[in-house]
This record gives structure tokens, sequence and C-alpha cells, in this order.
């Protein structure tokens, strides 16, 4: 067991003291500073483990529910070399505070544990795309549950067709008792055509319940290396398809049909070109899904754009194109989205506002049907290639983004941020 001391930041009157749970003594850095965006005061939190080091890139992946969030660190060493790790952190009504860092019962050597993490409700799902159960980076996925503000690993996920290098766990989502784990590695219709897995959990345990492929899968499409779920509805990214030329990406959306997932669509803007990259990130949540395409060339090369979809019955439209007037060459707006209650987070971890691909994220609120920006975070410590944007997620008013190349405790050591919307920004004209 890993020993670290406690480390604990007074700001302002404000102690921030870690709760030690698990089998980890871990500490964290967090500190508190305020930032004024669109006329507002807004808190940032920012949270780095004070036992991530050199290359554990935590914030790679985040997510946030109810009041819980959770950030991956999949370079993290403590088990092995990058076996990775996973943070647990809570909202208690006034404060961030961390609770427990998980990691993978029988981890081992790059695993690469928290490269994916999304939580809903009393469940948490990680990704380990490098698993070796079955064959090198085959992959594996774990589901974690809570009993108070204990979290335990409940079940391991594989895919019941697993093989080597199918990288299965690269992506992974969580909606009520469904889950999606991409595997963009998997070789069905050629290299890295890819696929998702739907697993659904009743009282018996987890099974997976379908394997999803497309018709028109190819080499190389990456179909799975992002996915999203919500209800009966999943997204899943496929950034390589070569539909508007060479890698411009499409999006492929399923419905559950009793215990059937069906294709409903295939996403593509009309607007595509070669090297898009649209579906490189996704993200759907009852009538809007949002997908990212890092590559577009809209005010320079690589500057990014979003692109949202609404549901209308069965049929999805086009129901908005995003793209800032401030972005420039590389700033890849679209790295990463998350779509929620009429809000959508997009990141753009190119953005060199701060310094080089020092990043940023944009907030988006539904109004009159239409999405209009209502703020912008750039981290105030924000430094070259932290890559702030890389991830982020929303729900109610709590927002977290992820900078994995951070390097407060350490080249690549990362760092997660963690705002909350003013009421003022909130209104119920959607």
């Amino acid at each position: 067991m890993k020993k670290n001391k406690l480390f604990v930041t007074i700001i302002a009157g404000m102690v921030f003291i870690p709760y030690i749970a698990c089998a980890f003594d871990i500490g964290y850095n967090i500190k508190s500073v305020h930032s004024v965006f669109d006329e507002n005061n807004t808190q940032e939190v920012k949270v780095t483990p004070e036992d991530c080091t050199t290359d554990d890139q935590f914030g790679h992946a985040v997510d946030v529910s109810g009041g819980y969030a959770i950030v991956g660190a999949y370079g993290n060493d403590d088990r092995a070399e990058n076996a990775g790790a996973a943070y647990m952190l809570h909202f208690d009504s006034q404060y961030w505070r961390p609770i427990q860092k998980l990691s993978a019962i029988d981890g081992d050597e790059y695993d690469f544990f928290g490269y994916s993490v999304s939580i809903d409700g009393n469940y948490v799902i990680v990704g380990a795309y490098g698993d070796d159960d079955h064959g090198n980076n085959a992959g594996s996925a774990y589901i974690f549950t809570r009993d108070g503000n204990f979290w335990y690993e409940h079940t391991k996920l594989k895919a019941q067709d697993s093989k080597p290098k199918d990288r299965f766990g690269c992506s992974v989502d969580i909606s009520g008792k469904y889950m999606i784990v991409g595997a963009y590695g998997a070789r069905d219709n050629g290299p890295h055509s890819g696929a998702a897995y739907i697993f659904v959990s009743d009282s018996n345990g987890v099974y997976q319940q379908q394997k999803l492929v497309v018709g028109d899968s190819e080499p190389y499409d990456y179909f799975g290396h992002s996915v999203s779920i919500s209800g009966d509805y999943a997204i899943v990214g496929a950034y390589g398809k070569s539909y508007h030329g060479e890698r411009s990406g499409v999006a492929y959306i399923f419905k559950r049909m009793g215990r059937r997932w069906r294709q409903l669509i295939k996403l593509t803007p009309s607007d595509g070109a070669k090297n898009d990259y649209f579906g490189r990130s996704v993200s759907i949540s009852g009538q809007f899904a949002i997908i990212g395409a890092i590559g577009k060339n809209s005010f320079g090369k690589n500057s990014g754009a979003a692109y949202i979809f609404k549901r209308s019955g069965f049929y999805w439209s086009r129901h908005a194109t995003i793209i800032p007037n401030n972005v420039r060459d590389n700033y890849c707006f679209g790295a990463s989205v998350n779509v929620s209650n009429g809000h959508a987070v997009i990141g753009a971890h190119g953005d060199n506002m701060n310094g080089t691909r020092t990043g940023a994220a944009y907030v988006y609120q539904l109004d009159h049907q239409q999405w209009k920006q209502i703020a912008m975070f750039r981290p105030r410590d924000g430094s070259d290639d932290d890559f702030f944007g890389c991830s982020v997620a929303i729900s109610g008013s709590q927002i977290i983004a992820g900078a994995y190349g951070n390097d407060e405790n350490g080249e690549k050591s990362g760092a997660a941020y963690l705002y909350g919307l003013f009421s003022s920004y909130v209104n119920a004209n959607r």
C-alpha cells in the first residue's frame, strides 16, 4: 500500500479536508480561486491528487452526476506501471471533497484503468482498454457500486468474443441499468473497424445484451472510439469513416426495442469534409445528441466544430452547428462534448489564449430553441500543454473539465477543475 501525507489547502477561511477511504491512504491538493465570466463570479476548484506523479494523466477522463464526480488517471503506477486509477469526489452542498481512490482488484501493468469513466446514480463504470485477460490490449471495464460514500468493485466486464487488440473499454457510458462499452480495435470488418457492446444489469447480475456493429463498417472506421447512452438511445462515433472524404467521420444512433438495439440513423453533416473527425466525441441525452468534429477547418486548420441533432419521434435532424468565432488553428473545439438537460459543454483542448494548448471549455444553454453561449472557462493557472477541456461533463449546475497535461505534480501528472453555474445563467425557455 502506497503511503502519502495528507495535504490540506486553506483559502479565504475555507478548509478542504480529504476523507480517506478504501485501500489507499491518499492526499489531495485542492485549490479554490475565483474567476469572472460574463460579469458573474464563478468559483473554480482545482483538484490535483498529491499522489499523482509524472505521466499519470489525471483528468484524461471525467464525469459528474448527482453530487459525485469521478476522474480517471490511467497512467497511475500504484498497483503496477500504468495500471491506472480513478478518484471519487463528493459535493457536500458547499465544497467538493475527495472520498476515495479506485483501482481494479486484479489491476496489472499497462491496463490503463481510468482511460474512460462514467457515473450515474449509485454506479460507476471505468474502462481499462489495456487489460490482457484475453490477449494484449483485449480490454475490460469495471463496475463499482456505492454504499454510503464508499464505492466497491461489483463486476468486471469483458466482451464475450474478446480478442487481442480490441481495446474494449476505450470508451464507456452508463444510464440506469444499461451500459455501453466501445472497442474501436475490434476487427469484424477489418483492422480497427470497431464495435460497441451493450450490457444490462438485473437481479441476477450484469450481462452482455448485444454487440453493436454496422453494415457499412470498414477498416479504420474506429467505430466505438466514442460512445454515449441515455434511456433507450445510444450513440456511437466512428471518426475514421470516409463518407465526405477520408476520415470525415460519422455517428450512429441506436434505439432499444425490447431486448434488441436497432440502428436508427447514421448522422453526418452535409458540410462534412476530409479529416473533420466528426464523431471523435459524442453525447446523447433526452431529445438531443451532440457530436464533436475536431478537424473541422472552420476558422483555421483543425479549429473544430460541434453539431447538435434533435429527435422528433424516430427521426433525428440537425438542430445547430456550434463554432465560436474566436477559435483558431488547432484549437480542436469539440475534442470533448457533453449534453444534459438543456445545457451543453464543449472542450477545446488546443485553445492557446493563455499559452500553447492550455485549453478552454464552452458552456451553451438552449433558449427558445437556440443554443446560446453562456460561459467559457479557462483555468486561471493554465500553462502550455495542459490540454484543459480534453474531457468535460455537466450535471445540473455542476461542471467538470480535465487537464491531463497539467504539470503541478510532475510532467503530465494532470488536474481537474470544477465549476458551478449560477441560477442567473439558467432560464426555463427551452
